[in-house]
């Protein structure tokens, strides 16, 4: 008969809830590092949604910097193509009524003004380069309570999808507008 010194049974009996402890540590620690990770993944993309954002933001702002040029330019000829697109008395009251308000006006680009990368660059060292060519349209308003221009523009974020009617199917876009009272 084999007998056990109840020393080493003690010992057995120790080392067989070290090892479920430290089983226990391992699982805490895996999923702790699963949620980190998870984590970081979900600040990644509301970090990522935040600059597409913002670069569809500085799109709309741009276009927005270049058609009001183009509206106040009247004999610069640099500007020519784009003042022929300026469409005539087309805010008759309210803003809202202007075309810019109607989709059809962005499904032609007879219609509205894009904006080249070679302005977004011109004098910025650190410019955004886009994917989708920010947009504008200049409407001429003279409806007796003002006289000037309606200027609208949009950007789209380097994330943006267009379909065929020139509207953004996912992705991010931006609309700002101004007017330019004379």
């Amino acid at each position: 008969m084999h007998h056990v010194h109840p020393k080493f049974h003690h010992a057995a009996q120790q080392s067989g809830v070290v090892l479920v402890v430290v089983l226990m540590l391992v699982g805490i620690m895996s999923l702790v590092g699963v949620i980190t990770m998870r984590n970081s993944t979900i600040t990644e993309q509301v970090s990522n949604n935040f600059r597409v954002s913002s670069v569809a933001q500085q799109a709309a702002e741009l276009a927005l910097r270049y058609c009001e040029t183009v509206a106040v330019q009247e004999t610069n000829p640099f500007y020519a193509a784009d003042r022929a697109k300026i469409r005539p008395n087309t805010v008759t009251g309210v803003i809202t009524s202007g075309v810019w308000n109607v989709t059809t006006t962005w499904t032609n680009s007879a219609n509205y003004i894009s904006v080249t990368n070679s302005f977004a660059l011109s004098g910025e060292t650190n410019a955004v380069r886009f994917k989708t060519a920010p947009q504008c349209v200049i409407e001429r308003v003279n409806n007796g309570a003002i006289r000037g221009f309606v200027v609208t523009a949009r950007g789209f974020g380097n994330d943006a999808v267009l379909n065929s009617a020139n509207g953004v199917t996912i992705g991010s876009e931006a609309w700002v507008q101004s007017i330019l009272a004379n």
